[in-house]
């Protein structure tokens, strides 16, 4: 996650130059990659799989959710694509939140109960505040600050989710 936080604030502190969008856009290339990669190896690490083997539903859920985030990340400046890949992480997230609870359902552990409802409730409300940048970017497609408000309730949304 910390390796991820920091390909962001890069990628944030290019934006702030005055590199040119074709460098942007490349370097976001790069950096999801980077971020596929590394939770490939995460994967790997923590359940003794193949790296790109998902696990279960949660697994899955969190793959899109990161995939989607990753596109969502590369269409900024481009406000239809935002508003279609923010519908697509809504969904994905949905999955998530539905499989913690699920999970919490299952698990006869109070405790492990509480946090995965709590982790629900934390996507859930993330996801709340991406849809609604969603719909302001939708509404406002040429301003920018939209899209950067709604390129940050994504971020948020994407850490919240892992």
């Amino acid at each position: 996650k910390s390796v991820a936080k920091c390909i962001d604030d890069l990628i944030e502190k290019a934006k702030s130059t005055s590199m040119d969008e074709d460098n942007l856009n490349d370097m976001g290339v790069v950096a999801t990659n980077i971020t596929q990669l590394l939770n490939e190896i995460l994967s790997h690490v923590r359940r003794g799989q193949e790296p790109g083997k998902a696990v279960g539903p949660y697994d899955e859920a969190c793959d899109a959710v990161i995939t989607t985030s990753d596109k969502l990340f590369n269409s900024l400046g481009d406000a239809p694509e935002m508003v279609r890949q923010a519908r697509a992480l809504a969904e994905a997230t949905s999955l998530l939140v539905e499989s913690l609870r699920k999970e919490a359902e299952l698990s006869v552990d109070p405790e492990l109960q509480r946090r995965l409802l709590g982790a629900a409730k934390m996507v859930a409300d993330a996801t709340a505040r991406m849809v609604e940048a969603a719909k302001n970017t939708a509404a406002h497609p040429e301003s920018t600050d939209q899209q950067t408000m709604l390129r940050n309730a994504a971020t948020e949304l994407k850490l919240v989710s892992n």
